[in-house]
């Protein structure tokens, strides 16, 4: 599953960039694929990786203990777990059929 983690620091530097890198390569089945960016907002550093696929709940459990056990110098956190393209186009395949199917049910003549 695909996870994003925002961090907010007062003022990110070296350490607190390689900091949230590593917190992505010690929770990811890919630590080759993590990738840590600044965001548009002042002060805040995403990191984006895969993990194997969990309970969110779980999920979120674990990245928020190595959060607060490693980056104590954050202001906050956020955990998202964005959909894959291949998860979007699904759910875009199923909405229309989805839609359909509403669409014929209504246009069917009452007997």
């Amino acid at each position: 599953m695909h996870v994003r983690v925002e961090i907010q620091f007062a003022s990110p530097d070296t350490g607190d960039w390689e900091a949230v890198r590593k917190l992505g390569s010690v929770l990811t089945t890919r630590p080759e694929e993590v990738q840590v960016t600044a965001s548009d907002q002042p002060g805040w550093l995403i990191v984006d990786f895969a993990m194997r696929t969990d309970a969110q709940i779980r999920a979120v459990d674990r990245i928020d203990r190595i959060i607060r056990m490693h980056l104590g110098n954050r202001l906050e956190s956020i955990i998202r777990f964005p959909p894959t393209e291949a998860q979007r186009l699904r759910n875009k395949r199923k909405s229309a059929r989805r839609k359909l199917r509403n669409t014929t049910q209504l246009n069917k003549p009452s007997g």
